[in-house]
């Protein structure tokens, strides 16, 4: 009984893999499988009942008419399919065979020179080990001479080494002995850095009790010019108190300050140069009427909101100057310290002064008289240098009476002469005058001795530092 359901199972299963293997219509259901998948898909995973998913297979597949979409889905183009498959694919193949031949004979050719290049390359191994294998006969030969020269050196150096521990010896030796030295030589050198150390501290010390020094001078200095410049603020105040103007204490200082030609009243107490011995130097205050007018008004303009009088820098202006006479000091412009300075200067000892000078003494050398007389001071210009001070230049003649022993003659010398009245303190006050430079040359000669003198008119003698006229 098994046998033959094992035979009747065989028989079936050969015919349908005999059909299933043939190629017309495995190529037809794969055809149509390809095109009716969808209602296979709603078949057996569609929602519904299984009568109600295979009726509308059956619908699906149902043949209509020749035009009917059902039509070509079932039969058409599964048909159409199927002949590509049978009849086109195959010349396809050959012809993808006949391109592929081409590939394959390239290939075979490439093959052919590789296995050639690989035989030359052999032949050229061969050469080469053949050649390796001399090398290293060589290699070994050069070998065996090295380790006997080795061997022989190896001798020589040791025989050196031993001379070296030998040296080497004797170096250490001295190599102690020298270190020794060198420790002495760290500990003298040690103790001097020791002892420039206290020396360089003993110096700050000292410097530092200098700077300290110092410090308490410009205090005591300070301390001292504070009075000075008081005095001058109060006798200020009391003379404007007089027209019943007051003002306050840091513009009172101002006005100080402004007269003196200081920027401001701190930079007056800083200066070295404001002290009482300077303060008696001075000889004139002279002042630049736009520059102090206007820090004047400046002034007036603060404190007179305070009032409703009307004051002008004229009024202020002599109020300084009346407090000013209580130090006998004289407040004037740059053109009438000049015109004052002109008038002092026929009662001062001028002829003298002149007759000092090598420019005068030169010419006077080469005269034949005796100078004992200065006339004709003329004043020619003046000119203001900002920190140093006024510079005023005049003309003069020297004469005398001519001396008959004397070879040579003239008896008058025209002199050009330059004063300099010398900042005292801050950028207004200045000293005496005193000559800075001088130029003489002799008026008159002889008609004799005129072509055998010497020429003196460009004469110049610098008392101080030299600048032009």
């Amino acid at each position: 009984m098994w046998d033959f359901l094992k035979s009747f199972l065989d028989s079936v299963t050969n015919n349908i893999k005999s059909k299933v293997t043939n190629p017309l219509l495995g190529a037809f259901v794969f055809s149509w499988l390809m095109f009716n998948w969808d209602k296979l898909a709603l078949l057996f995973f569609g929602d519904g009942k299984v009568d109600v998913r295979v009726k509308a297979f059956k619908e699906s597949v149902k043949w209509v008419s020749y035009g009917s979409p059902n039509a070509y889905e079932s039969i058409y183009y599964p048909l159409i399919t199927t002949a590509i498959y049978l009849f086109l694919m195959p010349y396809v193949h050959l012809l993808v065979q006949l391109i592929q031949s081409v590939s394959d004979l390239l290939r075979s050719k490439i093959a052919v020179k590789v296995d050639s290049k690989k035989q030359l390359n052999h032949g050229e191994l061969i050469k080469a080990k053949a050649i390796a294998n001399m090398q290293d006969r060589k290699g070994i030969e050069q070998v065996e001479a090295e380790i006997a020269q080795s061997q022989a050196l190896t001798k020589k150096l040791e025989e050196e080494v031993q001379a070296h521990q030998l040296r080497t010896q004797l170096i250490n030796e001295k190599y102690l002995e020298s270190k020794e030295k060198a420790n002495q030589a760290k500990i003298e050198k040690e103790e001097q850095q020791n002892k420039a150390k206290r020396q360089e501290q003993e110096n700050e010390k000292g410097r530092f009790a200098f700077l300290r020094s110092k410090a308490e001078h410009e205090n005591a200095l300070i301390s001292l010019k504070f009075p000075i410049a008081y005095n001058l603020i109060y006798e200020l105040e009391k003379s404007v108190i007089q027209d019943d103007w007051s003002c306050s204490l840091p513009n009172l200082a101002e006005i100080i300050a402004a007269t003196f030609g200081y920027e401001s009243f701190e930079v007056l107490i800083n200066d070295e140069s404001f002290s009482a011995l300077n303060l008696k130097k001075i000889k004139f205050i002279a002042y630049d009427a736009d520059k102090l007018f206007a820090r004047l008004e400046s002034v007036i303009s603060y404190e007179s909101h305070k009032t409703e009088d009307d004051w002008s820098t004229d009024w202020l202006f002599e109020h300084i100057q009346s407090s000013l006479e209580h130090y006998s000091l004289k407040i004037l412009d740059i053109e009438s310290i000049t015109e004052q300075i002109t008038v002092e200067l026929w009662d001062f000892d001028l002829l003298n002064e002149l007759l000092e000078t090598d420019a005068v003494n030169s010419e006077m050398a080469i005269t034949n008289a005796f100078f004992d007389e200065i006339d004709g001071i003329e004043l020619q210009s003046y000119r203001w240098i900002e920190g140093d001070g006024l510079y005023i230049s005049y003309t003069c003649i020297v004469s005398g009476s001519s001396d008959e022993n004397k070879g040579f003659c003239g008896d008058t010398i025209d002199v050009n002469f330059e004063l300099k009245l010398q900042l005292v303190m801050g950028g207004y006050a200045l000293d005496g005058y005193e000559i800075s430079k001088v130029q003489a040359s002799v008026q008159d000669w002889g008609e004799d001795e005129e072509k055998n003198l010497p020429n003196s008119s460009q004469t110049l003698a610098t008392l101080k530092e030299p600048s032009e006229f």
